[in-house]
């Protein structure tokens, strides 16, 4: 215990030794709570260094994952293409194959007729039980010059394409489709022979999507496969 003392005090050599002592512990206990303290604080950086090298090994795989599904994609349809001279065949497998790899449940060719109007080609791959009848129908029903609407822009252009919320897209001419199909997002990429564009391959998702552009060059690489194909044809 302390003893205060109001006037000036002669202290024995108890009391000096009793008060060494407190100040001994009291030392002791804070080297304590500080070594504690550092403990503690140690302890935390190493489980954020922990956590921080476990999310980059995450990302590491989850990147390697994505090559070798990309270039295993790239295999499969430039074996196709080397294989067949079946333009409609390579065509369905392409759709089957992107929209596996996407997962977008939604994929539809799209020509030219011999009159250079834009129609559906046909040729579709639809998830099951994916709600795009209405959309489908509309689809095969629409003729569009060559320069006009959404699949238009890539016919001209000769470049893959993203479009948010088609919907509300004014190239968007298909709009009428969409309302009750939740259509939020699609791209579309040019088969090209040369600088021609003989085909657009479209894709859709009732998710929303931003633009990958990483995506779209996969495609545009895909697309000239494709070409090699209509090229033998």
């Amino acid at each position: 215990c302390l003893i205060a003392y109001n006037q000036p005090h002669n202290f024995s050599a108890e009391e000096v030794d009793r008060a060494q002592t407190i100040a001994r512990n009291a030392a002791t206990a804070i080297d304590r709570i500080q070594s504690r303290e550092q403990l503690i604080e140690r302890m935390e950086k190493r489980l954020a260094l922990l956590k921080q090298q476990i999310t980059q090994r995450r990302e590491a795989e989850a990147a390697l994952w994505q090559e070798s599904t990309i270039i295993k994609l790239l295999q499969e349809i430039a074996i196709a293409a080397n294989e067949t001279d079946d333009v409609t065949a390579v065509y369905q497998l392409a759709l089957e194959k992107i929209c596996a790899y996407t997962g977008w449940p939604l994929g539809h060719v799209c020509l030219l007729s011999t009159q250079g109007d834009i129609i559906s080609g046909g040729i579709w791959h639809t998830q099951d039980g994916a709600p795009f009848q209405r959309f489908k129908e509309i689809t095969e029903a629409t003729r569009l010059p060559a320069d006009k609407g959404w699949p238009g822009i890539v016919f001209s252009n000769g470049k893959p394409a993203w479009i948010m919320n088609p919907g509300r897209h004014p190239d968007f001419i298909r709009q009428r489709g969409l309302a009750d199909l939740a259509v939020m997002a699609g791209f579309a990429f040019p088969v090209l022979t040369g600088a021609k564009v003989a085909a657009v391959l479209e894709f859709f998702t009732p998710d929303v999507k931003e633009p990958d552009e990483a995506l779209l060059e996969v495609m545009g690489h895909i697309g000239t496969q494709l070409g090699r194909v209509v090229e033998r044809a």
